[in-house]
């Protein structure tokens, strides 16, 4: 209780003095322009199908941002005043920060942006991620976690040309918590997501994730760089199913091998069906394998668990210290067995 009246001073205390928003009415819809430290909230809970909530380029906005549920039929776009200076389908670099708005995470480690149950249409183009403090945080950007039934599951969402990253004084967890459906994660930098004695994720999804897209993206992750499952969903409906992932980049810099941060995979899968990883470049992963395809009833209550209908071909993987890690079924709880796993043309280096 104490710490949700903290939050909600705080709310009030930016509310009152950010500077005004401005609506421009536009042929195509509405574009409401948020200056650099302006009210983003009431700019989304304001926003109509359609519109485009336009922040400052350089300008930094204070989380936690909540996505909420309203009927909208069309995307609401939340893109820096500068997007149209990010090529379309070319994957953006650090170098590209002052075309760039920020949003930083809330307070008492909360994320940039948390999406409500049931929340959808949400787009965001040319956005710069981070944390606000070197406190832990849980991940920056947060699209589900707790929902029970698959019709609460937010989806439709695209983030495009957009940078998350840590701070090197504080740990972040991960970018993306991805446990949301018809979602498109693409063109994007993921940097820093790694520390001592903790299990960091560029992007992972274990609970009500389905027909998503991670296409052309940078992706730096500790102890994996992208995963599928590792924590119990509600029921056998809420399975990661239907992932593409393809054309990224997967890397764990050298600084971390010095660091001794924890390190085990690049690709693992736990919990998930009709996946397919494909034309994508793994590097430097000195510890464990490139690979971890290995069914998982994570905490024992999820017997349901399985993995199912696995394509992985035409990859490039260099510097791993094993591999491929199999295994069928869970050897602690009970689990289902592997079924119709896939692996051709890809090359192993080094």
């Amino acid at each position: 209780a104490v710490c949700g009246a903290v939050l909600a001073w705080y709310a009030g205390i930016i509310t009152a003095f950010a500077p005004p928003n401005t609506i421009v009415e536009a042929a195509a819809g509405r574009i409401i322009k948020v200056p650099s430290g302006g009210d983003l909230q009431n700019a989304v809970n304001t926003a109509r199908s359609g519109d485009v909530i336009e922040l400052e380029a350089g300008g930094t906005y204070a989380g936690q941002i909540n996505l909420t549920d309203k009927p909208l039929s069309d995307f609401v776009t939340i893109r820096s005043s500068r997007a149209a200076e990010l090529p379309e389908g070319k994957r953006i670099s650090p170098e590209q920060k002052p075309l760039l708005a920020t949003i930083r995470s809330g307070i008492l480690g909360r994320a940039a942006v948390r999406a409500s149950n049931g929340a959808h249409h949400y787009r965001f183009v040319g956005i710069e991620f981070e944390p606000s403090s070197s406190m832990y945080n849980y991940g920056l950007m947060i699209l589900g976690a707790d929902e029970t039934r698959p019709e609460d599951t937010p989806h439709d969402f695209e983030i495009d040309r957009c940078y998350f990253h840590s701070l090197s004084t504080g740990k972040t967890r991960r970018g993306i918590a991805l446990n949301s459906a018809r979602t498109v994660v693409k063109n994007s930098y993921f940097e820093g997501f790694a520390a001592k004695n903790d299990e960091s994720q560029g992007i992972a999804g274990w609970t009500g994730t389905r027909d998503v897209k991670i296409l052309n993206n940078y992706i730096e992750g500790g102890a994996e760089n992208i995963l599928f499952g590792g924590a119990d969903p509600a029921n056998a409906e809420l399975i990661p199913t239907n992932i593409e992932v393809s054309g990224n980049v997967l890397f764990k810099p050298e600084s971390w091998e010095k660091n001794k941060f924890t390190v085990k995979t690049l690709f693992e899968l736990k919990n998930a069906k009709n996946v397919k990883f494909t034309k994508n470049y793994l590097a430097n992963n000195w510890e464990g394998s490139a690979f971890r395809i290995t069914v998982r009833n994570q905490d024992g209550d999820a017997p349901f668990s399985t993995i199912e209908d696995v394509e992985i071909s035409g990859n490039i993987i260099v510097g791993a210290g094993e591999g491929i890690n199999i295994l069928g079924s869970d050897d602690t709880y009970p689990s289902q067995m592997l079924k119709r796993l896939t692996i051709k043309d890809n090359l192993f280096l080094d």
